[in-house]
């Protein structure tokens, strides 16, 4: 084994016998296994006909999708069998699947090798490739031992989890959590009429029972943990905490189920019931997670117009890192309501709070965040000492770009003028390529919402295609239309390669076509966002899209096509035949028509 292969073993050794069952330490120990199959790879491909390895994306850039499944028709044809097939050998010999070997592309094998992704730094999209198949045959025999030993602490971090269960809701809770009904054998019959009545005038109680019943017919435990914790958020919204509950305890694993207390709460908050959120993230016995809910619950207040209350919950919230962009956003809101005494004293709290990160993962960040509020509360010169501080060009030129919305907001354009000018010669010291993309992005944004769509578009140019290029255009064209240039926003909206993101640049398009009195463009523009929708080859993404689509066309005011686009979306759910997928779609379906009642 190469010498450096051998240190990083010793490093993992040493951290594996400090591990404490924390999630910090369970995501520095899978830190380590993804060096040492990276070093792995590396090491085995030496000496051998150089081929260049996969490209290594910076996972914080690429956004969620709507609905994480992406297993397309190509990947299910014959040509690629044995390349899936040799996949699925590789990863059941490290360990992360345990599923058919047949070379059949299923949910399974996709969240197997998103999976090993993660662990291996490698972009995130569940699909089998030929350079996926180089990293995991060098990398298997180094792997299998340590991710062997990882799964050994992560059977600690269950039985911690299981403890704090016991201690906040008592030690009877894994006797329910395993109780099961058994009754009569189901009338299969009496469910297919049940099913149909639902899916042809669906209601979102009904939705939710039909994605509790796929839920639980899911055979592996993290996929139908998963689909049920979107059951159980679904119940939350529609105001079935009680049931949600319930469903909870049916989870196999708990870290999932304290998981899913805390989306209960986050669910509820969203849905404006910010009491009952606060009253449930309280109950929430691990700590990290319950202050995530609490930051859902203050997000929901300030989104409802009450910063003094988010003041309140923010004060609940315990890690710093948490806290801060909480309280910031807080303060924020308090001067979009004329509040400028109020929001200066949460941004000198904020400040301190700030001074207490000493993390290096979070320092820069919280500077950043800093730097945007004290140019907004008029403190420009402890503004500057932060940008200062932050040892990243990189970073300082996101900082600075998000000072330029805050002296926009503030109607100081020349000062925004200044200060991006100052943005654009602090990325002249940025080398890697990846990071001047990152700070194109920002620029090109900034320039966009000064109206310079020119020099936006030449930032943009420079920023390789992907996600990062589509989104970018997607704000200059948005932009674009809010500045009444519809006509160039029009001609650039279809270069945005994302087909989910062009999507959604419809739909914004169209809610701004109404805003400004053009309902017939606005219907236009939104039977566009549909018919791409339908285009969609993934039923899962498609069931996802048209639901939010949906939930759009109810806020625009037309609340008969919102509840037609739902159906749709429903009857695309129905036919999907991967229970796991049915599940979530149904949930998604159910919480959109929560919404759409609500409007």
């Amino acid at each position: 084994m190469p010498t450096g292969c051998l240190r990083l073993l010793s490093l993992v050794e040493k951290k594996l016998r400090r591990i404490d069952c924390g999630w910090h330490h369970l995501q520095s120990v899978a830190a380590l296994v993804c060096a040492l199959l990276i070093f792995a790879a590396g090491a085995n491909s030496a000496g051998a006909t150089a081929r260049p390895g996969p490209h290594v994306t910076n996972p914080l850039l690429v956004a969620t999708a709507l609905g994480e499944t992406d297993i397309d028709a190509e990947t299910q044809t014959g040509r690629y069998s044995l390349l899936v097939r040799q996949i699925q050998l590789r990863l059941a010999e490290i360990g992360v699947y345990g599923g058919r070997i047949g070379g059949v592309m299923s949910a399974e094998t996709a969240e197997a090798i998103r999976t090993f992704q993660r662990f291996a730094n490698l972009p995130v999209d569940g699909k089998p490739s030929h350079e996926l198949l180089e990293v995991l045959t060098s990398a298997a025999g180094e792997a299998q031992h340590l991710l062997l030993r990882l799964d050994q602490a992560q059977q600690d971090q269950i039985a911690q989890a299981r403890n704090d269960l016991e201690q906040a809701f008592g030690p009877d809770w894994a006797q329910q959590a395993r109780a099961v009904v058994v009754g009569a054998k189901p009338d299969l019959e009496a469910l297919k009429a049940r099913a149909k009545s639902c899916y042809q005038t669906p209601e979102p109680a009904c939705l939710i029972v039909e994605a509790e019943h796929a839920a639980e017919s899911v055979e592996k435990d993290n996929l139908r943990d998963w689909a049920l914790s979107d059951v159980i958020q679904a119940q939350a919204r529609i105001g079935q905490a009680d049931q949600a509950l319930r469903v909870a305890r049916v989870i196999s694993d708990p870290r999932s189920v304290i998981a899913a207390l805390s989306g209960i709460a986050v669910s509820l908050a969203r849905a404006g019931r910010v009491e009952e959120a606060l009253a449930a993230a309280q109950q929430v016995p691990d700590a990290k997670l319950r202050d995530k809910a609490l930051r859902a619950v203050a997000e929901g207040q300030l989104a409802a117009g009450r910063p003094d209350f988010a003041e309140v919950t923010v004060s609940l919230i315990e890690a710093p890192h948490e806290r801060l962009p909480t309280l910031v956003a807080t303060a924020h809101a308090y001067l979009a309501h004329g509040y400028g005494d109020v929001a200066h004293g949460l941004a000198m709290e904020a400040e301190r709070l700030a001074d207490s990160i000493t993390a290096e993962l979070f320092r820069e960040w919280a500077l950043s965040e800093m730097a945007s509020l004290m140019a907004a509360v008029g403190e420009g010169a402890k503004a500057n000492m932060m940008i200062a501080r932050i040892g990243s060009a990189k970073n300082r030129v996101q900082a600075l770009c998000d000072i330029v919305i805050v002296e926009l907001r503030s109607g100081r354009e020349t000062r925004a003028r200044q200060t991006l000018e100052i943005a654009e010669s602090t990325m002249k010291a940025i080398s890697r390529p990846e990071e001047r993309q990152q700070a194109r992005a920002c620029l090109a944004a900034s320039h966009a919402a000064l109206m310079e769509f020119d020099k936006a578009l030449k930032q943009a140019r420079g920023i390789e295609f992907g996600y990062m290029h589509s989104f970018v255009l997607s704000r200059i064209v948005l932009a674009m239309a809010r500045n009444h240039q519809m006509v160039e926003a029009l001609r650039l909206v279809d270069s945005v390669q994302d087909m989910k993101l062009r999507i959604n640049t419809y739909v914004t398009l169209s809610r701004i076509a109404r805003q400004g009195g053009d309902d017939d463009g606005a219907a236009r523009l939104g039977n566009q966002a549909i018919a791409l929708a339908r285009d969609l080859s993934n039923p899962l993404d498609k069931a996802f899209v048209l639901a939010d689509l949906a939930t759009a066309q109810a806020a625009g005011g037309d609340g008969a096509a919102g509840r037609a686009t739902l159906s749709e979306a429903v009857g695309v759910a129905a036919k999907i035949a991967d229970p796991w997928a049915r599940a979530r779609a149904l949930s998604k379906a159910a919480s959109a028509l929560v919404v759409i009642n609500g409007i």
